[in-house]
């Protein structure tokens, strides 16, 4: 199996396992999840994302040539949004994180029950992740 399959697979099965949540169920899912995160102390590489409505920071490491990704929001709800997108693609290389389709956020409804400026907040945290895989990539 490849690893963009597994990336697939990796939101499907969360998919599945979120089916059965109304809104503010899937709402309070997200905010718990972001309580279990926090920024690495390591080496790692720190974005902070410009023009979004809360601040965000992403950060990225590199290990046996995978990525590996963790961030922040001083919004609870984009803060359990990022985590649950690193552990969909943390561990893959930087290519198939690059080429990989996200669509867990569509798919299980939360885009369609938050604000338009939140929407296009949860597309910039995917297509951060995807553009520092694309300059890793590169590198």
């Amino acid at each position: 199996m490849s690893t963009e399959s597994l990336i697939k697979t990796n939101q499907e099965l969360k998919i599945e396992e979120l089916s059965c949540l109304d809104y503010l169920e899937l709402y309070s899912y997200f905010i718990e999840l972001g309580t279990e995160l926090e920024l690495p102390n390591d080496d790692c590489e720190i974005v902070e994302m410009e023009g979004c409505q809360h601040k965000v920071t992403i950060a990225y490491w590199m290990a046996d040539e995978r990525m590996y990704f963790c961030g922040s929001s001083d919004s609870r709800i984009m803060k359990g949004i990022i985590h649950q997108l690193s552990l969909i693609v943390s561990g893959h290389y930087p290519n198939e994180i690059a080429e990989s389709n996200i669509f867990i956020f569509d798919r299980i409804g939360i885009k369609s029950n938050v604000s338009t400026l939140r929407q296009a907040g949860i597309d910039k945290i995917v297509e951060t992740f995807k553009e520092m895989a694309r300059n890793e990539k590169s590198a």
